[in-house]
């Protein structure tokens, strides 16, 4: 499908396969068109579409960098034009463990008082709880203060986040590339095979 807009021309093709992918994977999807397009997601094909974007920005394809179970649905490559739209569609299927979505929470409940020794009055009075999930428990360091973190001329973590995301963006795109060249180099050995 095709259209003309502003003195440039737009086409769409149709995706050539749907998707099966194992979590934790890199998904790299590449819009079948020559002018800019909005990726759209849904969890079936006939449910309500929502704008999705790009784990990083690098047009035509759309990334995931760790796929789950959570992304498997349906994704459009729409291009609007004026008042035209062409888009194509594929479904996306990610294999593993789905979370429990329904994970039975306990908890315990230990209190702790500190006590002035000499008055016997209570000081801090520290509830602390534990949940138990299925979910894996991450530790989250606290906060640096920026004043903190420029006092010895070093970054902030978010100042580094970005320097990483950054230099890593060009470098992943670059072994994209070549892994997706590697997918169509085995597929066609294995269809000589």
């Amino acid at each position: 499908t095709q259209f003309e807009g502003t003195g440039a021309e737009c086409f769409m093709k149709e995706f050539q396969r749907n998707i099966t992918i194992q979590d934790r994977k890199l998904l790299r999807l590449g819009c079948p068109t020559n002018c800019p397009a909005i990726w759209l997601f849904s969890d079936t094909v006939d449910g309500e579409r929502r704008e999705v974007v790009s784990d990083f920005e690098n047009p035509p394809y759309f990334y995931i960098l760790d796929t789950s179970v959570q992304h498997s649905g349906w994704y459009w490559c729409r291009v609007h034009q004026g008042s035209h739209v062409l888009e194509a569609s594929l479904s996306v299927e990610v294999l593993g463990d789905e979370p429990a979505a329904n994970a039975i929470i306990t908890s315990t409940e230990t209190t702790l008082e500190v006590i002035d020794t000499e008055h016997n009055l209570p000081i801090e009075h520290v509830e602390h709880i534990e949940e138990d999930t299925n979910a894996p428990v991450v530790d989250i360091p606290p906060p640096v203060s920026a004043e903190e973190a420029n006092n010895d001329g070093m970054p902030t973590q978010s100042e580094l986040a970005q320097m990483l995301a950054k230099h890593l963006q060009t470098i992943h795109r670059q072994l994209s590339d070549i892994n997706g060249r590697l997918d169509y180099i085995e597929e066609k050995l294995k269809t000589k095979a």
